[in-house]
């Protein structure tokens, strides 16, 4: 109801004559299912409806059809089939969202976000307008939308923020070569043996194998 009047006051607002048709009440909402009395549509069937209600709109005379959308969870799955409704009606079929295409005037207008919520500032003060003296309006002060009472007004950050020109590009490092074998390595990281310890008996050392890998360097394959 409140997406309805919403879409008749746009209309009424439009430079050329629009007919705001019926509100298609059902749409994917498979994520809402969870919770009880959730009706939710397949994709082909929303995208065969969607094609019989455009159908019917332009056999009426109709040549340009705009599908204004008010839930989220349907935005992706119009972009899409509009596309396709085009084709396959061989008519301009385009699509928008209340909450995308006025991005910019709800976070101005708002004082506690930075766009719409489920039943949040936004969502009551649109129903308020659409339908006045409907609401309790003395207990307006004690609602407040998802996380609005501790959401500041601050600008986004960017996803990637600009480094200041100032800032050095960071040293590339030059990694040490690779040894050419183990033998090589094991060489170079322990030291030659002492007088004291060739006097020794012939076999391996025990810790020879420790003290190469104790002293071997952070480039070489012994890690």
């Amino acid at each position: 109801m409140r997406f309805s009047e919403l879409c008749r006051k746009a209309a009424g607002a439009a430079d050329v004559p629009v007919v705001v048709a019926p509100s298609v009440w059902c749409g994917l909402a498979e994520h809402h299912m969870p919770f009880g009395g959730t009706v939710t549509l397949p994709l082909p069937t929303l995208h065969a409806l969607l094609r019989d209600v455009c159908r019917s709109i332009l056999r009426s005379g109709f040549r340009h059809i705009l599908i204004g959308n008010g839930h989220g969870g349907d935005v992706t799955a119009l972009n899409a089939l509009v596309n396709e409704l085009t084709v396959e009606l061989d008519a301009p079929i385009t699509v928008t969202s209340h909450f995308t295409a006025g991005r910019e005037v709800i976070a101005d207008t708002l004082e506690t976000q930075q766009y719409l919520m489920h039943a949040c500032e936004g969502e009551t003060s649109m129903a308020l307008a659409a339908f006045p003296g409907h609401g309790r309006t003395e207990r307006v002060a004690q609602v407040v939308g998802p996380e609005s009472s501790c959401r500041p007004r601050v600008p986004r950050p960017s996803i990637v923020p600009s480094l200041p020109h100032h800032h050095a590009p960071a040293p590339r490092l030059t990694p040490a070569p690779p040894p050419r074998h183990r033998a090589s390595a094991c060489s170079t990281a322990v030291p030659e043996p002492s007088p004291i310890s060739s006097t020794r008996a012939s076999g391996p050392d025990p810790h020879r194998a420790e003290r190469c890998v104790g002293r071997a360097g952070p480039h070489t394959a012994l890690r």
